[in-house]
């Protein structure tokens, strides 16, 4: 039998596990992702779904009577992984069952109704169910639970995105609420919009949610707030993506609402592209295999062009680069792999586009290698391949002064010989969050050079730790810099341990490095706000005795 701790780890690592340092976390349940999670337990399920079961071994463990009892679930396994994970789940499926035209109009009782159906509490004119009402001056029971969760997303390197509501009727709910993404009214739509669209190309997420969101009139309010919210770029076009990948394996329903099927894991995985340049200039590129975020696979191979590459685990997120370097054909037209044994995975996917976004080694900046690792932060050079069709589009956003890269406006460098219709651009950097005005032909490569917030920290120079994630020593420590439209900002330096704050300056200079105080060791967050706009850094202190230098050898 499936026990409350199974399905509490299994959760923690369906949403960490595969995921990149820094990234902002979303404990984003629902029906969907509960069937994939089960599907990987290796007993069968007892009830008619994996959300069934789910929904009942948290009941069992939380219900006292007609009462939630959560000194059950307040404190860490034996793993340190803490165990309201499960029950604060139940909390946001709660979220996800809301109506569009609830957003302005929820409150605790409408909530908390929703919530006492999921697990089986009786209605008692109570806005909180028992076990979950407020004491005078304290929080609700439950925060407890959030607070400990996103303690933990900050231990491991993540960026917890759980947070109070700014009104009174929200300041708790907000919590669950603010974890659903896509809700299942939102899922419907998309599934509809598939459909109709007969969309059957296997997109990368990028190219996916360009299209869906050239289609934003027709979507819910809540839908509308997602695409708009640019600091979610990356999540939500992850979540429709997932739900595009499940409607492609499903045979292109028209809609699954009321469906009990199982949902199975994609068997498709895909690849971004890797960039070398040695000393003479000379510059490759590899195919990039990404991972399945929160899915562990075995052993696998990947036939390309006549041989076979073993697929090895680079970092959080991705695989070593494989193959030969990418042909122009292969860059121009995408290419679809075998993957052996194919009984997890089928194919690898090198989608086909018209440009490339290729940002710096995030453990390496210094590097001088660049991959497709994600969006290009605010204030941070990258490089964009592109054909030749595309440049008059890059030309304007420069003429807007949106965008620069070294050079003037027609410097380009050709890649692949005379005969290609392949070019770069070096040392891109975004200068404007003015877009919405501009229009291009490529709406693709205006959404993916768009700013994604008004705020970005960087950390660079010091001493690095080899292979570990934002770790320096303690004794040459990086500058710090917050990227902004604004000329000043507020910084607060925390101990994530100890919650103290180390450092606190509430006008920052942005744009221009920073030394920061002597930090002693330990696990420290950067936080930069200015005009309701936020972001954090993580930075990781060691001492040399901390340092196991036989872990650097390959």
């Amino acid at each position: 039998m499936v026990t409350y701790s199974d399905w509490n780890t299994a959760l923690i690592n369906y949403f960490t596990q595969n995921v990149p340092y820094g990234t902002k976390i979303y404990l984003s349940l629902d029906s969907d992702s509960l069937e994939k999670i089960g599907s990987s337990f290796s007993q069968k399920c007892e009830h008619e779904s994996w959300a069934v079961s789910f929904c009942n071994v948290v009941r069992s463990r939380v219900v006292k009577g007609e009462k939630i009892d959560l000194s059950t679930v307040s404190y860490s396994d034996k793993s340190g992984y803490p165990l309201g994970v499960a029950f604060l789940g139940i909390m946001v499926l709660a979220a996800n069952e809301m109506a569009d035209d609830e957003d302005n109009k929820l409150d605790e009782k409408n909530y908390f109704s929703r919530f006492r159906k999921i697990l089986c509490l009786p209605e008692d004119r109570q806005s909180r169910p028992k076990g979950l009402q407020i004491r005078p001056n304290e929080d609700a029971p439950e925060i407890y639970l959030w607070k400990e969760w996103n303690s933990w997303l900050f231990q491991k390197g993540f960026i917890p995105t759980a947070e109070e509501g700014s009104s009174k009727q929200r300041k708790y709910i907000n919590y669950p609420i603010s974890q659903s993404l896509l809700r299942n009214a939102d899922k419907d739509r998309l599934r509809r919009l598939f459909h109709e669209k007969q969309w059957q190309t296997r997109w990368d997420e990028q190219t996916l949610f360009t299209k869906v969101a050239n289609e934003y009139s027709t979507f819910t309010q809540h839908l509308k707030k997602l695409i708009d919210d640019r600091s979610r770029y990356e999540s939500v076009a992850q979540v429709i993506h997932e739900t595009y990948e499940d409607w492609l394996a499903e045979g292109s329903p028209n809609t699954l609402t009321g469906r009990t099927k199982r949902r199975e894991w994609s068997r498709q995985l895909y690849a971004g592209i890797y960039r070398t340049e040695d000393f003479l200039g000379n510059i490759e590129y590899y195919l990039y295999p990404k991972q399945q975020k929160g899915r562990s696979l075995g052993s696998l191979t990947v036939e390309a062009n006549g041989e076979r590459w073993d697929l090895r685990e680079d970092r959080a997120g991705w695989y070593l680069p494989i193959g030969q370097p990418l042909s122009r054909q292969e860059i121009s037209n995408g290419g679809t792999y075998q993957i052996n044994p194919n009984t997890q995975a089928e194919k690898l996917i090198l989608p086909k586009r018209d440009f490339w976004i290729l940002v710096p080694d995030p453990d390496n900046p210094e590097s001088g290698v660049y991959a497709s690792w994600s969006s290009p932060k605010l204030g941070e050079q990258f490089i964009i391949l592109f054909r030749e069709s595309l440049f008059t589009d890059l030309q304007r956003l420069r003429d807007e002064n949106l965008i620069q890269w070294e050079g003037d406006r027609d410097t380009k460098y050709l890649v692949f010989g005379d005969n290609s219709d392949w070019y770069e651009v070096y040392q891109c950097q975004v200068l404007s969050k003015a877009w919405d005005a501009v229009f291009i032909q490529s709406a693709e490569l205006k959404n993916e050079l768009q700013p994604k917030t008004s705020l970005s920290i960087s950390f660079s120079g010091g001493l690095r730790v080899p292979k570990k994630n934002n770790t320096w020593i303690s004794d040459h420590l990086p500058q710090v810099t917050v990227f902004a439209f604004h000329p000043t900002v507020a910084v607060e330096i925390t101990n994530i341990t100890t919650n103290e704050t180390v450092y606190s300056d509430q006008s920052f200079s942005t744009n221009q490095r920073h030394s920061i105080p002597n930090l002693t060791q330990g696990s420290f967050i950067v936080s930069a706000t200015c005009s309701w706009q936020s972001a954090q850094g993580l930075i990781k202190v060691v001492t040399w005795d901390e340092i196991d230098f036989t872990s650097f050898s390959t």
